[in-house]
């Protein structure tokens, strides 16, 4: 097994190296002010949008160099490693905007990995940034995760980072909010207009603990809908 793993590792460095080093059939790929030489194959077998682009009459196609925007050097370098090796980078300040490049070249192995990351890494000042990137980069599993993660800890609405969030993707933000104020499931069954009767029988529960568990989804609900409308009144005044 260390066998294993010294050779991935020595393989990693040979292929991370390679993106400096230029040998073979090369691509460059320029971020700003960073300039990284990647495997044109590698790039087109990895990313349908590398292999769309190279494979059609483009400049990029032409020129052997693409500029990446929305993209810093640091990312882009994590970006080409992972398309090299495969091997997701280890969580940290840039995982946000690596899930976002990688959901724009359509590396789905790579955004799902950043997901995962991001789900565990939640907190209370970081819950707003990661809903709205969820939702704005159409990745529903961590979208559920944030958005379970505000309804427990509705600090996160008093929170700079949900300022910010308003502030700056508002359109993103109002999504968040309308997932916020999906009733939970057992209101939604109500709202078809089934007795409590029937819903016990569903649910293989007594009427009375129906009647509870009811009871305290709407006043659950009920508060969710006052901070909710506290928001949007603050928003538009």
């Amino acid at each position: 097994m260390e066998a294993v793993t010294k050779v991935e590792e020595t393989a990693a460095v040979d292929l991370d190296a390679l993106l400096d080093a230029g040998e073979g059939p090369m691509v460059t790929l320029v971020a700003g002010e960073t300039r990284l030489m990647a495997r044109r194959a590698v790039l087109a077998a990895r990313s349908p949008v590398f292999s769309a682009m190279f494979s059609h009459d483009t400049l990029e196609s032409s020129s052997n160099e693409v500029t990446i925007t929305d993209v810093e050097g640091p990312v882009l370098r994590e970006l080409l490693a992972y398309c090299h090796t495969l091997r997701t980078p280890h969580p940290s300040s840039m995982t946000p905007q690596v899930l976002a490049a990688a959901d724009k070249y359509d590396l789905s192995g790579l955004k799902t990995e950043c997901e995962q990351q991001l789900a565990s890494l939640l907190t209370v000042e970081s819950a707003a940034a990661t809903a709205v990137l969820a939702v704005r980069h159409t990745c529903p599993s961590l979208t559920k995760a944030a958005v379970a993660f505000i309804k427990a800890n509705f600090q996160v609405l008093a929170t700079q980072g949900w300022a910010d969030a308003v502030h700056n993707q508002p359109k993103d933000v109002v999504e968040v909010c309308r997932l916020l104020g999906q009733p939970p499931i057992k209101i939604r069954y109500l709202s078809t207009g089934i007795s409590f009767h029937a819903l016990a029988s569903s649910f293989r529960l007594g009427v009375s603990t129906v009647s509870v568990v009811v009871k305290d989804e709407l006043k659950s609900l009920g508060r969710q809908v006052v901070v909710l409308c506290k928001i949007k009144a603050h928003n538009f005044s």
